[in-house]
């Protein structure tokens, strides 16, 4: 079968992976009418390459166009449809993390466990949608830019606002939420500040010397609470982004004449990004208190969380029943393991089998002067690189620096805000969080790059084509 790889993404286990990849492969055709058949996962020390066929993917994009394009209000019925599946999957793995595990039958976690692999599949397969839509949409409205005769800067510049869906930036909604907080409590400052002024403003008089004024005692507040005097200028600029967003999209629609149907493809598209953040917000609340399950399931049959999340669901099945012993298996599996879907059911290979998989579908070309990928924010920028695998690698980006990444993660956001561009191995377009992360910081952002972090090393000057998506080398540091 002709393998292409589709994504890559760094620090994550099979678990809930697999099941992701087995509802697309059977689940998402109720949803939606159209699957994949086959897809392939490959893991190798947490780090996971996602592949699918090549003629599957060409019939899935011509198919998920055609949907998009005779029911452009689909990602919004799914928007909802997640919402409400969210909100008792989360209420149910809540409960699971409330409750004393230790107390139930191996037959019970067994149970919650199933029903969490369920559950999760379906809200997987609504939320997938997106994914088969975004980059023949985001084609087909390219194309459709092209024909308003705009030049190559202000049509990207344009494309990129038209799919910008200021909802869906939930990192940037959160430090909104946060500076609220600084700010009521400024408030509370304030007012506690003007009576303590006023109760000892004397202190410093003396006979001629100068009172001590509010700001004064704010000085030497500051030296007891670190305060940050702009939390009022950061707070009107995030709200003043999100207003003017809003009007910059009604401004375009209007100077290009967009007609109802193409302004609807657009709003599918910010549709589809936001689908895209709370279906992370799910998973990353779900597995949080899904962690407790999987600890006590270990606990019980000696297995540490890594491992158990190298497991399918029928194996801790056959693990419960029969008591059947994995410990071996899954040390291997760890080092390098192979996960095939199809029509819903999982295969896994490891050792030599999974070693000569690999070795047929992932390949790195010598001496690349340049990379290419998904253009997911515009602009241009060059510099050097800094390679962030992990959050504690982001302390290397300084102001200016070339971030390159495998996935970009909210708490990579403070190396984002300052860096001149971004690289992602990973995302698979528009709608991906890498891409949310650099509109949010008005940066060039280019994901589906695939081998950015392997070919690239610290040091090396790139320039950043956010328009095209292309990754020039410029200048290669020496070893």
């Amino acid at each position: 079968m002709n393998w292409i790889q589709a994504s890559k993404r760094g620090r994550l286990s099979p678990f809930p992976n697999y099941i992701s990849m087995q509802g697309i492969t059977s689940v998402m055709n109720d949803v939606v009418g159209y699957s994949y058949e086959k897809i392939l996962l490959i893991f190798q020390n947490r780090m996971m390459h996602v592949f699918w066929g090549k003629e599957d993917s060409e019939r899935i994009k011509r198919l998920a166009l055609e949907k998009a394009k005779n029911d452009p209000e689909i990602i919004k019925r799914l928007i909802e449809k997640v919402e409400k599946l969210g909100i008792e999957f989360i209420d149910f793995t809540k409960r699971i993390h409330n409750s004393d595990l230790t107390k139930k039958s191996d037959k019970e976690l067994l149970d919650l466990y199933k029903k969490y692999c369920k559950d999760y599949k379906q809200i997987y397969s609504h939320y997938f949608v997106i994914l088969t839509m975004e980059n023949s949409v985001l084609e087909f409205l390219d194309n459709f830019l092209t024909g308003k005769h705009l030049d190559e800067e202000r049509q990207s510049s344009y494309l990129s606002i038209l799919t910008t869906n200021t909802k869906a930036m939930f990192t940037k909604e959160e430090e909104k939420e946060l500076l609220k907080i600084a700010l009521d409590i400024q408030e509370e400052i304030d007012k506690r500040i003007k009576k303590h002024t006023g109760k000892y403003f004397w202190l410093t008089r003396d006979y001629e010397d100068p009172i001590s004024t509010e700001g004064d005692f704010l000085k030497k507040l500051s030296k007891f609470v670190k305060t940050d005097e702009k939390v009022k200028e950061k707070f009107e600029e995030i709200e003043n982004f999100y207003t003017t967003q809003e009007k910059k999209i009604k401004e375009i629609e209007r100077e290009l004449d967009i007609d109802d149907f193409h302004s609807k493809l657009f709003e599918l598209m910010r549709d589809g990004i936001y689908l895209k953040e709370l279906r992370k917000k799910l998973v990353s609340e779900s597995l949080y208190y899904m962690d407790k399950l999987l600890i006590e399931i270990g606990r019980r049959y000696n297995l540490t969380l890594k491992q158990i999340r190298l497991l399918m669901v029928e194996e801790v099945e056959e693990m419960i029943k029969n008591k059947t012993n994995y410990s071996d298996l899954l040390d291997s599996r760890i080092e390098l393991s192979v996960y095939f879907a199809e029509n819903g059911k999982t295969k896994v290979f490891h050792g030599e089998e999974a070693e000569k998989i690999k070795n047929q579908v992932i390949a790195i070309p010598d001496d690349i002067k340049e990379l290419k990928g998904l253009a997911v924010s515009p602009g241009k920028a060059k510099g050097p690189v800094k390679i962030v695998f992990d959050p504690v690698d982001i302390s290397k980006v300084k102001p200016g620096d070339v971030m390159v990444t495998v996935q970009a993660v909210p708490s990579f956001t403070p190396a984002i805000k300052i860096a001149s561009a971004l690289i992602a191995d990973g995302g698979t377009g528009i709608t991906s969080h890498p891409a949310t992360l650099a509109r949010e910081a008005g940066i060039p952002g280019i994901t589906g790059v695939k081998i950015a972090t392997e070919v690239l090393k610290d040091g090396d000057i790139v320039e950043v084509d956010g328009d095209k998506g292309v990754v020039r080398k410029l200048e290669v540091k020496e070893k």
